[in-house]
């Protein structure tokens, strides 16, 4: 029986149905490649160390992102006050040059 069900797999193409109306094109095994079979244990084990890492990888990736942001914060807040300031200069200018002219107007009167 076993020797019926591994010729049959050996004898699946990509384009065959296989099993199922499911058609998957990797789902065959072609001459010279061998057939491993695992137990639910090891597949757990091995999907879970798969998702292990890919968790340590996101949280990798959001550990670089937020230290990022808050750079950009740190960057927008130190442009913020820089702002601040500059406008602070702008109407400290405008209201000398207003006072400059209102010495003038009463001067010349």
């Amino acid at each position: 029986m076993e020797s019926i069900i591994t010729d049959q797999l050996l004898e699946k193409t990509p384009k065959d149905d296989g099993y199922s109306s499911y058609s998957n094109k990797n789902d065959f095994v072609a001459n010279g490649q061998i057939m491993v079979t695992i137990t639910l244990a090891e597949y757990r084990a091995l999907v879970k160390g798969n998702s292990d890492a890919q968790v340590a990888d996101a949280k990798s990736k959001q550990r670089t992102a937020e230290l990022e942001r808050d750079g950009l914060k740190k960057q927008v807040a130190d442009l913020q006050k820089q702002l601040d300031e500059l406008k602070g200069l702008i109407q400290s200018k405008f209201s000398e040059d207003a006072e400059d002219k209102d010495v003038g107007i009463n001067s010349a009167e």
